[in-house]
């Protein structure tokens, strides 16, 4: 499984500037390092969902004394099914799915659209993926790409929820 490096996400916080009183969701949480940098600079509700039972498992260890921390132990599309069914929004929605699997393709696709629902009017979801695959923004529905930043062989793809409250589309 490959890490997420602290270059990549001493970047992420830099360019999100502060996330005080923000809801973040991470899918593919893995270790939860972005969820516990997050919360050590104020977001208050994080979302981990990881489908390895576990990485799952320890997660919720390692959250378990967090009032506002909830980790999901399922497969990143059935957790944006549930998110969704349940009303949660984000402002943020960061995800790091494994590298050249399609993810990439379907979260910037099909996936697009659930992703947006969930996020709240100004929104932004972060996608992490290899140099080698790129987000798929011809089939992309209410996210607008807004622009990507290489680190290495890691890229983040950074896009907003074009669809505002009062927008007819």
């Amino acid at each position: 499984m490959r890490p997420t490096t602290q270059k990549v996400i001493l970047a992420l916080f830099h360019i999100l500037g502060s996330v005080r009183g923000k809801k973040v969701l991470e899918l593919f949480a893995g270790s939860g390092r972005i969820s516990r940098k997050a919360l050590d600079n104020g977001a208050d509700l994080v979302c981990l969902v990881e489908k390895c039972g576990h990485e799952a498992s320890r997660l919720k260890k390692d959250f378990r004394n967090k009032a506002n921390a909830k980790v999901l132990h399922m497969d990143a599309r059935r957790a944006l099914a549930f998110l969704k069914k349940k009303e949660f929004r984000f402002d943020i929605i960061f995800a790091d799915p494994p590298y050249e699997k399609g993810w990439t393709t379907w979260l910037t696709g099909r996936g697009s659209f659930v992703l947006a629902e969930l996020m709240e009017e100004e929104g932004i979801f972060i996608l992490e993926h290899s140099l080698r695959e790129s987000p798929s923004t011809e089939n992309m529905r209410k996210l607008e790409f807004l622009e990507t930043r290489r680190y290495g062989e890691t890229c983040l793809s950074f896009f907003r929820k074009t669809e505002r409250k009062g927008e007819e589309k």
